[in-house]
């Protein structure tokens, strides 16, 4: 494996765990927001 492919393999890594913590974060605010709601109920 080429340095330069090494390079591009890890920025898609960084990438994809970027939009992965924001799939993470707008669930659990979902989430959390949810079960406010249940609770005013």
């Amino acid at each position: 494996m080429s340095l330069r492919n090494k390079v591009n393999l890890k920025k898609k890594m960084k990438k994809g765990l970027g939009s992965l913590l924001i799939l993470t974060a707008v669930s659990a605010g979902a989430f959390a927001q949810a079960n406010a709601v249940k609770a005013d109920e």
